[in-house]
């Protein structure tokens, strides 16, 4: 029988589970997803010119 990832509410439930053999992890059940730092999203690179000015 194949393993499903639970839903894992706090860290200490993550941990519990990366824990365990996952050997049996039903890899199917994973979406593709894109992730974007949050620079991205506030429509600012990293490294503008506007944050190296600020004191």
């Amino acid at each position: 029988m194949t393993k499903r990832v639970p839903k894992l509410i706090t860290d200490e439930d993550a941990e519990a589970f990366l824990a365990q053999d996952l050997s049996d992890l039903d890899f199917s059940q994973f979406k593709p997803m894109r992730l974007e730092p949050e620079t991205e999203r506030a429509g600012k690179a990293p490294f503008s010119p506007e944050m190296s000015e600020r004191k």
